[in-house]
């Protein structure tokens, strides 16, 4: 064949792959251009279109009308703004190409998320504030800030890297000593408090995470227990006293998922204004356990959405403790006074075994074990769930601790033996607390819910309702609980201790309020289920006759008997 023959063969039998090339060229260069661009889309937010400045790292809300020249270039440079759409741009030109962009999206607070542990995919991503690992082949590798599946992890203070060589199990074992050296009035108490920090450390990965509440007197070495979790943990975990308020904690963990430590969490014996500021926090906390997002009043009036989903380690002289609600999400331990200079001394050498454990060894065994726990999580939990008294809510949460304190010391998924001999080991007379009916649940999470634009929770209108000192205070709640299908009345012939409370069984806005919880559309039925319920089948609600479930106020005076108002907004929440 002729020399010329055989090159234009082969231009012609390469040339579709030049121009596959080609194009693969282009579309990785589109992308890469996509991925450079120095602010994302996020969606609409009622009004409002949502932006994440890649300059300021920062979340950043504006009206359509807000779209200045002054706004935009706060999303990118004017360089930026030159090269994608001219020298002679506009702020109208560059609004309507930040609306295109948009589209339709809607606007989800998860799309932003803090520093901690969460699930992506199934995979694990662990925000320390500069930098984003996860875990490839086994190995933790150091990712992406911005994930493909739209996610954005939010640059922040650095919290501890993860070392390349995650603790080991005689490490663990150590810390494991060490919490045992305290003397526990339960039998487990050493072991389910350094589950729990496994837990803890892990807390936005999981779905439910459980809470701990520490009495220990004066004598008990608790303020020794505290400073070595924090050496331990580093500024992985936030840390307050008692003093501060339910609005700093909450602006403090953001869209974070750390640890949270909380001394001095005194409430008996105290003020009214006292004891209403640690049950502000103990609501935080309450949603906490399933991660349920409140809605927060703003002083701009703006509903802002929040979602807490850390673990709380809260330490007092006495047990605060008193709902049927707060038992069931709480492991509460107790520490007796020491034992002489023997445990002292037992106690302190426990401690020198902690000197080379550093966070970011601790974090790197969670990140390499943190699937592995959830598994071993929910075998554990199958198996306590046969004990009656840690059956539902108990049987998970426990079962998170023990996999977390099984993950300290050992790899590799729990034998069915090694589950034995914890359920064996566990003193359940200690930990069996009254645990709630769904039902009751159920009536707990109406309570303390709020309805869309209201401050007040459906649990203070009722109080409102019932004891306003001015009658147009009393008006404005009767008015409230109306439109969500419930009622306060007193039977004919009732005496002044015999009022009751009627929940409608079909309500769109009380629905609305229960959307995310399993009694969306069947909270009705359930309610009937509760001990002191009966059936209704016509009530006259606003000048309409409904069918529901009426409930002595007697029998949910413990749900209403705390304020459950959140702290003044002015000036105490802000904008990420």
């Amino acid at each position: 064949m002729h020399e010329d023959d055989q090159m234009s063969e082969f231009q012609g039998a390469i040339s579709p792959l030049l121009k596959k090339l080609e194009q693969n060229q282009d579309q990785q260069t589109r992308e890469t251009k996509e991925v450079e661009m120095p602010f994302i889309c996020l969606g609409k937010s009622g009004d409002k279109y949502v932006y994440y400045s890649r300059m300021s790292d920062s979340r950043m809300e504006l009206k359509p009308s807000e779209h200045s020249k002054l706004s935009l270039l706060a999303l990118a440079s004017e360089v930026w703004w030159t090269e994608k759409l001219g020298e002679k741009w506009s702020a109208t030109d560059a609004a309507d190409y930040c609306f295109g962009q948009q589209g339709r999206k809607h606007y989800s607070p998860d799309k932003i998320r803090g520093v901690g542990f969460w699930k992506e995919k199934s995979a694990i991503i662990y925000n320390a504030g500069d930098r984003c690992f996860t875990i490839e082949n086994g190995k933790i590798i150091e990712t992406s800030n911005i994930r493909e599946e739209g996610t954005i992890y939010q640059r922040s203070e650095s919290l501890p890297h993860p070392e390349t060589i995650p603790m080991s199990d005689e490490e663990g074992q150590a810390i494991v000593d060490y919490l045992n050296s305290f003397a526990w009035r339960e039998e487990m108490g050493g072991l389910l408090l350094s589950g729990f920090l496994a837990q803890g450390i892990t807390a936005g990965f999981i779905d439910t995470r459980a809470h701990v509440w520490i009495n220990a007197p004066a004598g008990t070495g608790k303020t020794f227990l505290v400073s070595r979790l924090k050496d331990l943990l580093g500024n992985y975990s936030l840390s307050f006293t008692g003093g501060t308020s339910e609005a700093g904690i909450r602006q403090k963990i953001g869209s974070g998922a750390r640890l949270v430590l909380l001394d001095e969490m005194e409430a008996a014996n105290q003020d009214k204004h006292s004891r209403q500021k640690v049950e502000k926090i103990m609501s935080l906390v309450r949603r906490a356990t399933d991660g349920e997002t409140s809605i927060i009043g703003s002083k701009e009036s703006v509903p802002i959405e929040f979602r807490a989903r850390s673990s709380f380690l809260l330490l007092s002289i006495g047990n605060s403790l008193q709902r049927t609600a707060d038992k069931s999400r709480f492991i509460n331990l107790h520490i007796r006074p020491n034992k002489g200079l023997e445990s002292l001394k037992k106690r302190d050498d426990a401690a020198n075994k902690l000197a080379g454990i550093s966070p970011g060894k601790l974090i790197a065994r969670m990140m390499s074990l943190a699937s592995v726990m959830e598994t071993n999580a929910n075998l554990i939990q199958k198996k306590l769930s046969a004990h009656p008294a840690l059956a539902g809510r108990r049987a998970e949460l426990l079962g998170n601790i023990l996999a977390g304190a099984y993950a300290l010391t050992r790899a590799g998924i729990i034998s069915e033996p090694e589950i034995d001999a914890y359920t064996a080991a566990m003193n359940t007379g200690s930990l069996d607390e009254n645990q709630e009916t769904d039902a009751e649940r159920c009536l707990r999470e109406i309570l303390e819910s709020r309805v869309v634009g209201n401050s007040e929770t459906v649990g203070q209108a009722i109080l409102s309702n019932l004891h306003a000192d001015f009658a147009s205070e009393r008006q404005d709640a009767k008015k409230l609980l109306d439109g969500i299908g419930i009622s306060v009345y007193r039977p004919q012939g009732g005496c002044g201790s015999s009022q009751m409370l009627f929940i409608s069984a079909q309500n769109k806005l009380l629905s609305n309020i229960l959307r995310d919880t399993d009694w969306a559309n069947c909270w009705g039925d359930v309610l009937r289920n509760h001990p002191e319920a009966n059936w209704l089948s016509e009530k006259r609600v606003r000048n309409s006759k409904r069918k529901g479930v009426v409930i002595p106020i007697e029998a949910v005076k413990s749900l209403l008997e705390f304020d459950l108002s959140t702290e003044s907004q002015d000036g105490d929440i802000k904008e990420t």
